[in-house]
């Protein structure tokens, strides 16, 4: 599960090069998220082959622990169990489908599905057993942010219906991510 995962949030983050205020997974905040958020110019695809620009609000958090927790409650939703289910089953296309058919992005599925089914192979190949041992436990070593992803996985311990449950605790909100914060501004829900 952690590697399809890590290849969805790759995808989504450029590799790990444009996560801003620890934003796992380019979520958006909606009208009825409570927490921070900031705001980023983006261009998203609105009809096949045509894409618009639009400032998009995107949930912020305090933490990377924060941000790895909010994936994982958001992916635990009923809205995206089909997906949770192709990602513990490790197939990356099922996933991109999955998403795209609730509403997750607006790129063409076939091509994300492509892009995510091939960072999928480089994290079983390579980086899930050299980074975590395959199973995403100890990591150590590894920068904040990816400890943290993978320390949301185990925070979601089994339920008896085999779905995840989140652990008790409270979402984290605020702060900018300041390597990144010249290049956004940053607002409050009403």
């Amino acid at each position: 599960m952690l590697g399809c995962a890590w290849a969805q949030v790759a995808l989504e983050h450029a590799r790990g090069g444009a996560i801003f205020n620890h934003n796992f997974g380019n979520i958006m905040a909606g009208s009825k998220w409570p927490g921070d958020v900031y705001v980023l110019r983006v261009q998203e695809q609105t009809s096949p082959d045509v894409w618009e620009f639009f400032d998009a609000r995107f949930r912020s958090h305090a933490s990377p622990l924060d941000g790895a927790l909010d994936y994982w409650r958001l992916l635990n939703a009923p809205r995206f169990a089909g997906a949770w289910a192709a990602m513990e089953r490790g197939e990356p296309a099922a996933v991109a489908h999955e998403l795209k058919a609730h509403g997750y992005y607006t790129a063409d599925e076939a091509r994300y599905a492509r892009a995510l089914t091939a960072l999928f192979v480089e994290w079983e190949a390579v980086l899930g057993p050299e980074l975590c041992g395959g199973e995403g436990a100890a990591c150590e070593g590894l920068p904040e942010s990816v400890r943290a992803f993978a320390a949301g996985m185990v925070a979601l311990g089994r339920d008896g219906a085999g779905r995840r449950s989140l652990a008790a605790g409270e979402r984290g909100g605020g702060g900018l991510d300041r390597r990144r914060g010249e290049a956004m501004s940053r607002a409050r829900q009403e």
